[in-house]
């Protein structure tokens, strides 16, 4: 898989530049995830190799989080990805990761897992990393 930008992208993938000016800059422009509200948008950071997305716990399940990302990644519907409870038990992610009464789940926690090729990290804080499980997107 390829970082979104680079011209060998197969058909359906977003076409927008995404790198930034440095390895260690974000992506410039984040790829949109479709029907996650809170979310900013998936971003390449070249240096880890990884997306990055923000989203809001209180607004967006972690499970529809995980599939709707990846499916953006993949440039294909949710319903085109095996089920999610192949990898992890849906239910028990959202539970993990189920704001406080005071809106928001106390600590730093995560979880990783291994899902559609992509090793998926969850923080308790709202953020997403996906990294291709090989390291690196190939260069095709």
């Amino acid at each position: 898989m390829n970082p979104p930008g680079d011209s060998s992208r197969g058909p359906g993938d977003s076409s927008q530049e995404m790198h930034g000016d440095s390895a260690s800059e974000p992506a410039s422009t984040p790829l949109p995830v479709d029907s996650v509200d809170s979310a900013t948008g998936l971003t390449y950071h070249d240096a880890t190799a990884t997306y990055r997305m923000e989203y809001d716990l209180s607004a967006d399940a972690p499970q529809e989080v995980v599939v709707r990302a990846v499916a953006a990644l993949e440039g294909c519907s949710p319903l085109d990805l095996e089920p999610l409870h192949a990898a992890i038990d849906p239910d028990a992610l959202d539970r993990l990761f189920a704001p406080t009464n005071v809106g928001r789940h106390l600590g730093d926690g995560t979880v990783t897992f291994g899902y559609q090729g992509y090793e998926v990290t969850l923080h308790s804080y709202g953020v997403i990393a996906l990294r291709p499980a090989g390291g690196r997107p190939e260069d095709d």
